[in-house]
């Protein structure tokens, strides 16, 4: 379904750009972002979030929380489409593996950025019960790479190597 794919880069894309403008917007008033909570540790935490006590800060880093659950759904589904897509075209054996392991790493992947999202909002509604998420974002981080990295190797070896769309 190309046209499914298409709507997945499509919706991954304005979600990346919608977030990066949140990231923007927080680094303008000059107070930490959501990623630098994400790997901030106990005593990094509370002063991150005395930084966001204005309410429209805490808006911005609230929603930004919010809307990355829509943006894993969107990333989470277009690894799978496109590691699927590949692997089906695949003829090298231990690529075609790699390319079938992607699938449940891309959905161990939105399993992290789920539990990291839900913990960073835990976190901020009650620091003293703080649990760093530095862990889960870093393991998030890799398996999101590694598959990055195999799909684009698989593509430029289709279509540099072989020569095909």
């Amino acid at each position: 379904m190309p046209w499914f794919r298409g709507l997945l880069w499509i919706g991954t894309i304005i979600l990346m750009v919608v977030l990066g403008m949140k990231c923007y917007h927080l680094r303008s008033a000059q107070v930490a972002t959501v990623e630098a909570f994400e790997f901030a540790n106990k005593q990094e935490a509370p002063a991150i979030i005395r930084s966001w006590e204005d309410k429209k800060v805490m808006y911005t880093v609230k929603s930004s929380i919010w809307l990355d659950y829509a943006f894993l759904v969107f990333y989470v589904l277009l690894m799978i489409n496109c590691s699927n897509h590949q692997m089906n075209r695949e003829q090298n054996r231990v690529l075609n593996n790699l390319l079938r392991l992607n699938i449940p790493l891309a959905v161990a992947s939105g399993a992290l950025d789920f539990a990291e999202n839900s913990i960073m909002l835990h976190n901020i509604r009650s620091i003293e019960d703080y649990f760093p998420t530095a862990l889960i974002s870093t393991l998030k981080f890799a398996l999101a790479g590694w598959i990055v990295v195999v799909w684009i190797f698989a593509v430029i070896k289709r279509r540099v190597v072989l020569g095909r769309p």
